[in-house]
């Protein structure tokens, strides 16, 4: 059976702030100058390799008198991006974990060797 799951997705981006001017029709008032925040975003394709290793171990479970048959998986997820702009930008990477209510134990996140787990949003599709 396949899981049809989303492939792992990265937006590289810089985020701009822009000032706008708003003219009035009545040109007796003055004009509207209004902040706004305009994403920059880089088009190329940043992935340069990845490394997906999977171990599935059949794990029974027992309720009551009866055995239900049950998995579970250890997952070691890598990539190694380049950032095609040059210049520093910021990042969302978007990885589809393969469901929703499944319990995810020792889940760890690094990036350049440091832990960024606190800093990552997870949330339901």
């Amino acid at each position: 059976m396949h899981d049809c799951r989303p492939a792992p997705t990265v937006e590289i981006y810089t985020d701009m702030e822009v000032t706008e001017r708003i003219e009035p029709e009545d040109l007796s008032k003055p004009a509207v100058l209004r902040k706004k925040i305009v994403r920059n975003p880089v088009t190329a394709n940043p992935f340069v390799s990845t490394r997906h290793d999977i171990v599935l171990k059949q794990n029974a479970r027992k309720k009551g008198s009866a055995y239900y048959s049950g998995y579970e998986t250890v997952c070691r997820f890598s990539w190694k991006l380049n950032n095609p702009a040059g210049t520093p930008q910021k990042c969302n990477l978007v990885f589809p974990l393969p469901a929703a209510r499944a319990m995810y134990d020792d889940l760890s996140a690094t990036l350049n060797g440091m832990d960024v787990l606190p800093q990552m949003q997870l949330k339901g599709m």
